[in-house]
């Protein structure tokens, strides 16, 4: 028998011992959240996870890779003069669902150990010292799932997590959502440009400055 059959994940975790809560041929990585990503800090050891990334889109040129229009601040005219650049490109999103049925090995860091000050002053007390929100989780995932999250972590895109019901292996297949999906999908038409706007009643009885 293995002493790794004897003892609970949580105590392997507490003991340091990672490395045999890995199954063979995965790999346990760590990635940031927060409350938003972390479904409020409701992710637990054991769960399962689908991973939502947004990435942001600009056009750049081909030959320089440099983002469009490449002559800013100034772009030259027809004639040779100088003109303002039409300004800074808004990127555009598109969100989809990516990674699916990921296990959850940890939530938050590994060694958990009070300081001598966190210990003395909990002795002093009487009371538990205030447990830490966690910044980071990990996950037990296949070698090409690990460069998925580090890629997508190094280029800044959008990232949270949705915890799968228990048992729920399925797999799901979505549609990449973008600003177009939503306009065809619930029937939004780009408003006509009007003369007028609507002030909020607060922003009426404000007094000028």
């Amino acid at each position: 028998i293995h002493p790794s059959m004897l003892i609970s994940p949580e105590e392997l975790a507490q003991e340091g011992e990672l490395g045999k809560l890995v199954e063979p041929g995965l790999v346990a990585v760590a990635f940031p959240i927060n409350e938003l990503s972390s479904v409020s800090y409701g992710i637990r050891p054991g769960d399962h996870v689908d991973v939502l990334m947004t990435f942001f889109f600009t056009d750049i040129d081909q030959e320089t890779q440099i983002a469009e229009p490449i002559c800013a601040p100034f772009c030259p005219g027809p004639e040779g003069e100088t003109q303002a650049a039409l300004g800074a490109q808004i990127p555009r999103p598109a969100a989809q669902l990516t990674l699916q049925d990921i296990e959850v090995l940890g939530v938050g860091r590994w060694a958990q150990e009070l300081s001598p000050e966190q210990e003395q002053a909990q002795a002093e007390s009487g009371e538990p010292v205030p447990v830490q929100l966690p910044s980071y989780v990990t996950f037990m995932v296949t070698p090409q799932d690990a460069l998925v999250l580090k890629l997508a972590r190094e280029v800044e895109a959008q990232i949270e997590l949705a915890v799968r019901a228990e048992d729920d292996a399925q797999q799901f297949t979505t549609q990449q959502v973008t600003l177009d999906y939503i306009l065809a999908r619930f029937g939004i038409s780009l408003p006509i440009k009007q003369p007028f706007t609507l002030e909020t009643l607060k922003a009426a009885s404000s007094p000028s400055e």
